[in-house]
């Protein structure tokens, strides 16, 4: 499998998560928020991802961080 292929997943999975939350976020406390985006990051950033992502290009991380940025917005 090639890594762009992989982040290309990575990134639409996680965008379409944030959307959803995104969507019921007026309904949520600021610590549910907090613990539904973490949980959210670390089950599709985090899986079994850091020795794939070792030593990737910058370019392909930083579409990775904009999941993170992403999330953040989402929480303030």
């Amino acid at each position: 499998m090639r890594m762009n292929v992989h982040i290309d997943k990575i990134c639409s999975k996680a965008f379409r998560g944030l959307y959803n939350i995104r969507q019921i976020r007026k309904f949520l406390t600021a610590q549910s928020t907090k613990t539904l985006i973490h949980a959210f990051v670390s089950s599709h950033l985090d899986y079994c991802n850091a020795r794939l992502l070792f030593g990737l290009p910058k370019y392909q991380l930083d579409r990775l961080q904009k999941v993170q940025n992403a999330a953040a917005r989402v929480i303030f």
